[in-house]
């Protein structure tokens, strides 16, 4: 029943191609980094390089929405949930991501399809002292925040009027998924989209998708420390 945004899924196209020549131009930079200088692999601090690469969500959000069509950034859905029960639907939605990734850990272990086992963060992944405590920022905040902007906020909603709210939260679901360039979590993070994603829908908002997405970060963090 919500007035719906005014961009279009042509925006959302433009803005995921300029997101994936960003990226590709980082990577470029990167191995021309690694392959020149004395800069190896895991010297550079990749929650820091993620957290920079998640910003240009939100420059894409801005360039190819807000700016676009001189909206609001509260029509991305930073206003608050209109639905009952708000404050339980995202740890709903928290518990069903969680242990459908359980089970799909246990299957593919089970039956042996190390391509498909997902793979823990590793241990120093956050670095030490004020290094880890803002690696954790971006990793529980940060990441999340843009995302949601980006995927539900943007992505979604733009998608709802022309494709009807299943189909829509199917396709950015998908997309949310291959994002991450995961094999290993391609289906757990595909479910992970479709439940934040009914959140969206359910409350025309992204804080309670953000909840869940930002709780769902800080069980990992804090099986990482």
């Amino acid at each position: 029943g919500r007035e719906p945004v005014p961009w279009k899924p042509t925006d959302v196209a433009l803005a995921t191609a300029f997101l994936f020549a960003s990226f590709l131009v980082i990577q470029i930079l990167l191995g021309l980094v690694i392959g020149v200088g004395d800069v190896e692999a895991r010297d550079i601090p990749t929650p820091l390089l993620a957290g920079a690469v998640e910003g240009l969500m939100l420059v894409a959000v801005w360039v190819f929405g807000i700016k676009r069509y001189h909206a609001r950034w509260r029509s991305l859905g930073l206003r608050q949930p209109e639905a009952r029960w708000v404050l339980t639907l995202p740890w709903l939605a928290l518990f069903g991501s969680l242990a459908f990734a359980s089970i799909y850990s246990a299957t593919v272990i089970a039956i042996g399809v190390e391509l498909l086992e997902p793979t823990p963060l590793p241990g120093d992944v956050l670095g030490h002292g004020f290094e880890r405590l803002l690696n954790t920022l971006i990793i529980v905040l940060w990441g999340p925040f843009t995302e949601e902007v980006f995927f539900r906020g943007f992505l979604l909603a733009a998608l709802i009027p022309g494709f009807g709210a299943i189909r829509a939260v199917v396709i950015s679901s998908l997309i949310f998924a291959a994002a991450h360039m995961m094999l290993s979590t391609m289906l757990p993070l595909f479910v992970t989209g479709l439940l934040l994603s009914w959140l969206y829908v359910k409350t025309r908002s992204i804080w309670p998708p953000l909840t869940a997405h930002a709780a769902q970060n800080l069980l990992a963090v804090s099986i990482v420390s």
